[in-house]
């Protein structure tokens, strides 16, 4: 019966999950919203959010906060709002499901690509300097505090000079525990492992690593990895983790 599902869903699905019985789909259809579904009886339980600023609006389309995140909620990171919001389950007229706003987590002066868990009190934020190729890791206190800030200079080091933005375009993914975060590269045939207790990164093996194309910057005569072109090839846009 897929093409039951197909016809609640059929919108702009941009990221999806799964909490036990329940599927959970972000749609990015105009009105940023997330639809819960029950994988037994397909059927659409509830749906949350909207434009705005309200407990429970969006102002960009929400994204999944995974990781060690505090139990009996889900968790949505909203990067214009820069805030985590929380939604739990209550049981509505029919045995349908009611979404309430559980807590809203801001951040007021960082801003961040992704958030993750990596203790259900700790949230990691993420961004990136894409001019130099840095990521800058903040820890933040349940968004309250802002315990320390980590300079992590990503990339080949066989390349240290390159300065063309978005030629490690990225993706990212927490481990459930909320130890490690993967990040993986759109032009690059490679995966980073990031130790968010020690705050050191390893290079994953991967079974088809390779270097992008690079040619010299006009401007500052240095070699930079290619973005677009010829021969430039694509490798790894998105990613999940596990524990191990």
């Amino acid at each position: 019966k897929a093409g039951t599902v197909q016809a609640l869903i059929a919108q702009q699905p941009y990221d999806i999950g799964v909490e036990g019985e329940t599927l959970i789909v972000v749609d990015n259809a105009g009105n940023p919203s997330i639809h819960y579904f029950s994988t037994v009886t397909r059927a659409r339980l509830t749906a949350v959010g909207g434009v705005g600023e309200g407990p429970g609006d969006f102002a960009a389309t929400p994204r999944f906060v995974s990781g060690a995140a505090p139990p009996g909620a889900e968790w949505f990171f909203d990067s214009r709002l820069r805030r985590v919001t929380g939604f739990e389950s209550s049981r509505g007229s029919g045995g349908n499901q009611r979404k309430t706003t559980k807590a809203v987590i801001r951040f007021p002066e960082q801003s961040f690509t992704r958030v993750f868990w990596k203790h259900p009190d700790t949230l990691l934020g993420i961004t990136q300097d894409q001019t130099h190729g840095y990521r800058i890791i903040a820890v933040t206190d349940s968004g309250l505090n802002l315990h320390s800030i980590h300079n992590l200079v990503i990339g080949d080091p066989r390349f240290a000079g390159y300065d063309l933005i978005n030629a490690y375009q990225h993706a990212m993914c927490a481990s459930p525990d909320g130890r490690h975060v993967a990040l993986t590269y759109l032009y690059a045939g490679r995966i980073d492992l990031l130790s968010t207790e020690t705050w050191s990164t390893v290079a994953a093996k991967v079974p088809f690593s390779f270097r992008p194309p690079t040619e010299r910057n006009p401007y500052t005569l240095q070699l930079a990895f290619r973005a677009g072109g010829p021969a430039v090839r694509r490798s790894y846009n998105g990613c999940f983790a596990t524990n191990s």
